[in-house]
């Protein structure tokens, strides 16, 4: 049984994740990853540009560090944040294969579902008329659309939330002009418009 003391810093901890992001993915990754967070001081300043993009005060924005340095836990917890506080809405996120776009999609929604995630944002929930791995909804009309850089986005809009695009090219294929141009491709005859 928790003591008053642990319920206190468990509800401390709570309403911290409902106004920061990075306290949010500290919660996240404690609670239903059991992990601890390894974090850096780059997770705080994307966080702090994922807030900025929510308020609306920047309309993009590129994270470049490495691979496995968070940039995909970083994203899946600022839509999943999101989407706690506005159900309504609408991202689209998109990486080089269709498969791994649907895969963070797929985690998103396991995050939403989460009861740890319910102890936080206990409005947001996920509808039973959509709820795929690559496309799912709120019961508020929200959620995510993901597909890969050849996939198609016509009739998608990206409403109340925002379009992010996760590893456009494989590493493979970091120096083929073809895979960049049709990346490049992708962003400004599909998601641009």
């Amino acid at each position: 049984m928790l003591s008053k003391e642990d319920i206190r810093k468990e509800l401390i901890k709570r309403e911290l994740a409902k106004k920061s992001i990075l306290h949010y993915t500290r919660c996240i990754i404690e609670n239903i990853y059991e992990k601890e967070f390894l974090e850096a001081w780059f997770h705080g300043y994307i966080a702090e540009l994922y807030h900025e993009v929510f308020n609306g005060n920047i309309d993009e924005f590129l994270i470049t560090i490495p691979p496995s340095y968070g940039k995909t836990m970083m994203t899946t917890s600022a839509i999943s944040w999101h989407l706690g506080h506005y159900a309504q809405a609408k991202h689209i996120y998109t990486s080089y294969g269709g498969d791994l776009s649907g895969e963070v999609s797929g985690e998103i929604r396991n995050i939403v579902k989460n009861p740890a995630y319910q102890n936080i944002f206990s409005d947001t929930l996920i509808s039973n008329t959509k709820d795929k791995e690559s496309e799912w909804k709120t019961t508020k009309g929200g959620g995510v659309f993901s597909t890969g850089t050849v996939g198609v986005v016509t009739g998608k809009h990206a409403t109340g939330g925002g379009v992010f695009i996760d590893d456009p090219i494989k590493a493979s294929e970091r120096n083929s002009h073809a895979a960049i141009q049709a990346s490049i491709n992708f962003y400004t005859d599909s998601l641009a418009s």
